[in-house]
């Protein structure tokens, strides 16, 4: 509770810093002025992708929780406290305020961006979940079950698979990362975050393998858009 409670005040009290600096309007300004035709791409290549991946979710959903890999313990175990208690809201809103404490514009800047990449893709993620209303695995459904809309008056949480809310903020984040580390090599590590995430999350039945690929392409394809927005604005440092 303690860990959600800060990561709260940390991302209000930078929202209300940012907001009265006229850094968040800008910001926004230059995401809504760039170019969307490549994001437009991305994201309809990415429902292709997953609405394929599904033919396989079965398969692929008892594969990951059958495995007796020595390693598939504590992936699972990482990856679901990554993604749960707003832990990467937590590490963002930290970044930020190093940053601004230690007058260090890069590390403000990051926190900005990530927080900003992932407000964009958990948005998304969470209207996609009420607009397709999908089971999940432990409703016994099957992985074809759409607009199950009688289950928002019941068990509104079994119908809101599609796609893990979880794995696209910590995807947001690290793909921001990702772009902002570049060239350097280490930055690939940042990928293995949101697929340890996605894993645990396929792991402990709460979703179907194509939530979670197309979760995992939807922070990758926000986080780029906004490094690139606010590139091309000046905003990053």
């Amino acid at each position: 509770m303690l860990p959600k409670l800060i990561a709260l005040f940390c991302v209000v009290l930078i929202l209300a810093r940012e907001w009265s600096t006229g850094e968040l309007p800008r910001a926004f300004r230059a995401f809504l002025l760039a170019d969307k035709r490549p994001m437009l791409a991305a994201l309809a290549f990415l429902s292709l992708f997953a609405a394929l991946f599904s033919l396989a979710d079965t398969v692929v959903l008892n594969a990951v929780r059958s495995t007796t890999l020595p390693v598939a313990p504590a992936l699972f175990s990482f990856g679901g406290t990554l993604g749960r208690h707003m832990h990467p809201w937590l590490a963002a809103g930290l970044c930020y305020l190093a940053g601004v404490l230690g007058k260090r514009g890069s590390l403000q800047d990051a926190g900005r961006g990530m927080i900003f990449s992932a407000a964009l893709a958990s948005t998304l993620a969470y209207a996609l979940k009420f607009i397709l209303l999908r089971a999940r695995p432990y409703a016994d459904l099957g992985p074809f079950s759409f607009f199950n809309g009688a289950g928002l008056f019941q068990d509104d949480r079994a119908f809101q698979s599609f796609p893990s809310g979880d794995v696209a903020v910590v995807s947001g984040m690290s793909f921001y990362l990702f772009c902002t580390a570049a060239p350097n090599p280490l930055r690939w590590a940042l990928v293995l975050l949101p697929l340890a995430t996605a894993f645990s999350r396929v792991s402990l039945n709460k979703h179907w393998p194509s939530d979670t690929l197309f979760a995992l392409g939807l922070g990758a394809v926000m986080a780029m858009a906004v490094w690139r927005s606010l590139k091309t604005r000046g905003e990053c440092r």
